[in-house]
């Protein structure tokens, strides 16, 4: 049996998809198989792997579709390898990313996790820009509170996707959508740095692509809200920390613009009630930009 097992979770984006797909096979790495995990309402995927002859690809219908936090879940289920990776169907794995990820996590058995940067993809435009900072180096997480400053202060959290498990983290841990919404994956994270040591490298190994569709494009105010319940309640970090209010502000910040976008109306009190809260708390970050953005 192979030592990695990649699963890539897919919702109906069969022209996507296959993308992430050849990407996987084209990895120099060979101790691994790549499971689609299809959780579609339509037979389009299936139809378009089907047509893929490699013995290392196998495919999963999920039926009936599941629920997104339940997709995930499952596939912690599915997992029987040593060491395994949830990857996205929109994301893209550079040819050696497997096996900086596989040697890095065999050669420290403290490790829980390991993740790898990224180079970010908007609108098909290449930018200039990596989730993690270059000049902080690699980023050993060792704690549950660690994590979460590294979140808060935003100096960048390698994506979700690219993080590879040793099975222990499907045995023991699950997501929960109460522990932030769509934003769980954080949490889950989070759970993971309280059981074991993670590692972040610095050196970009996938290409992650954020569309305006796509969900974590569009702020979701409650299921952050979630997210800051449960940082709270598990954390050093509570609510009257001057980061977790920051982060409160942000929210809002966010919840001003998406209330723009959509057209919604926002009264002369609120306005005023929002710009206090924000200057009150963080007058040089925000205070500007939300003025702009209430009185336009």
């Amino acid at each position: 049996m192979p030592e990695i097992q990649l699963f890539i979770a897919t919702y109906n984006r069969p022209h996507l998809v296959l993308n992430a797909i050849h990407s996987a096979l084209n990895q120099n790495c060979n101790c691994f198989e790549i499971i689609v995990s299809d959780n579609s309402v339509n037979d389009d995927t299936e139809k378009l792997v089907s047509q893929i002859v490699d013995k290392r690809l196998s495919y999963k219908r999920r039926r009936p579709s599941l629920p997104v936090i339940d997709h995930l879940n499952a596939i912690l289920q599915d997992v029987t390898s040593e060491y395994f990776l949830i990857f996205h169907d929109d994301d893209l794995m550079h040819p050696d990313m497997l096996n900086e990820l596989y040697r890095n996590i065999i050669s420290d058995r403290s490790l829980l996790a390991i993740g790898a940067n990224a180079k970010i993809i908007t609108q098909g435009i290449f930018p200039n820009r990596v989730m993690l900072k270059k000049k902080y180096g690699d980023l050993l997480i060792r704690t549950r509170d660690q994590m979460v400053y590294q979140y808060l202060v935003k100096r960048g959290i390698v994506p979700f996707s690219s993080y590879l498990y040793r099975a222990d983290v499907a045995k023991k841990l699950r997501f929960d959508p109460e522990n932030g919404g769509k934003h769980c994956d954080l949490a889950f994270m989070i759970d993971v740095a309280s059981v074991g040591n993670v590692l972040m490298l610095r050196k970009p190994l996938m290409d992650y692509f954020i569309s305006s569709a796509q969900d974590s494009s569009v702020n979701e105010f409650l299921h952050r809200i979630k997210l800051i319940n449960y940082i709270t309640k598990t954390s050093i970090y509570k609510k009257n920390c001057y980061l977790i209010r920051r982060f409160r502000i942000v929210n809002l910040y966010y919840e001003i613009i998406q209330d723009k976008r959509n057209n919604h109306l926002i009264s002369y009190k609120r306005r005023l009630r929002i710009l206090k809260l924000i200057f009150k708390v963080s007058p040089f970050d925000f205070f500007p930009r939300s003025v702009l953005h209430l009185i336009k």
